[in-house]
């Protein structure tokens, strides 16, 4: 039966923020919440480099919204967002579809930050946000470490947990 006095939440982003909003508000029952993100999955940028280096599964750090959210009484929408109308209350996708909401939430994520007096950092940091680029580093990666491993050790400094990790030749770790 439809409640007569629910509202509706509308969260734009499921990254850390607004997963977490999904979850901390499943147990109302006056509110239905519908999550928005232009993917279908939420990737765990604190683990990143636990993937890259062998330590957790590519499912441990790619989240899966759709199951996120009916674990947690909300609705999932994988789309862009091209517009806000706050006037009218209503978010318009870039399928057409049109969202109409009592309450938004704008949780669209963080943009890395790269100090600039760091010479020629832009030529050698990486941004990794998606799940593209992730898998692409993971390989160039391990084809680093496979190149090398029958001729010398490999030591890599991991620009994103700042750990200096040296690859010998049976892939031990020293740290």
């Amino acid at each position: 039966m439809l409640n007569q006095n629910q509202k509706t939440l509308v969260i734009i982003g499921g990254g850390y923020a607004g997963t977490s909003m999904v979850h901390s508000l499943k147990n109302q029952k006056n509110l239905k919440v519908i999550l928005i993100n232009k993917t279908p999955y939420h990737l765990a940028q604190t683990d990143i480099h636990k993937y890259l280096c062998d330590e957790m599964s590519f499912e441990q750090v790619a989240h899966d919204l759709n199951d996120f959210t009916r674990n947690n009484q909300a609705e999932f929408i994988c789309s862009e967002v091209s517009d806000i109308l706050f006037e009218e209350n209503k978010v318009l996708l870039n399928n057409e579809e049109i969202i109409s909401y009592d309450y938004l939430t704008i949780a669209t994520g963080s943009i890395s930050f790269f100090p600039k007096q760091i010479k020629n950092i832009n030529e050698y940091a990486a941004d990794i946000k998606d799940i593209a680029t992730l898998q692409d580093y993971k390989e160039k990666f391990f084809n680093l470490i496979n190149t090398n491993r029958q001729n010398k050790n490999v030591v890599k400094k991991c620009s994103y947990c700042g750990w200096w990790t040296k690859w010998g030749r049976n892939r031990t770790r020293n740290v």
